[in-house]
């Protein structure tokens, strides 16, 4: 029944010399420094590849946003606190680069939360974070905000920019 999923109480058994990275002091502590090192892990070949091929293929800006932030998190680059601080910045981002590239993108599906089970992503944060209010609060910021190209801040247009024109040869797929 529980293959795959933590054990209660697991963490108290494992050695404190080799904890996880979520577990110590995260490498990002201010949101600038952290959009900054999500901007140029994005802005990479493979970044913008992956990115290119997730919009494509109909992803929503705020499930791309969710996996960035929680995989940044589980790799002890930032805390749960600083992760919903991140999701517009995030989301701003990917818009731009999909403008940039005149992509169709969709920011969040339609579909009712009742039809779509707990992905595991959430799950595994609920647990691990220890505050499942963070997810709720995430989606409620993202609905309530004015989520349109036009609010796109202008320095990361600029950054987008200049990386698009560095991997131009990504335009071409």
């Amino acid at each position: 029944k529980n293959q795959g999923s933590t054990i209660p109480g697991q963490s108290l058994a494992n050695s404190p010399d080799t904890p996880y990275p979520w577990e110590q002091p995260a490498q990002f502590s201010r949101p600038h420094a952290a959009i900054d090192y999500i901007l140029a892990t994005l802005m990479t070949k493979e970044g913008l590849t992956s990115v290119t091929q997730s919009i494509k293929g109909g992803a929503s800006l705020v499930d791309l946003t969710s996996v960035i932030l929680y995989s940044g998190f589980t790799a002890g680059k930032w805390s749960p606190d600083l992760m919903l601080i991140l999701t517009e910045p995030t989301i701003y981002i990917l818009m731009a680069i999909a403008e940039r590239l005149d992509f169709e993108y969709v920011i969040d599906s339609d579909e009712e939360k009742e039809t779509i089970p707990d992905s595991e992503v959430s799950k595994v944060l609920r647990e691990e974070a220890g505050k499942p209010e963070i997810l709720n609060v995430m989606e409620e910021k993202i609905k309530s905000s004015d989520m349109s190209a036009d609010n796109i801040p202008q320095s990361i247009l600029q950054k987008v920019d200049q990386a698009i024109k560095k991997n131009n040869s990504l335009l071409g797929r």
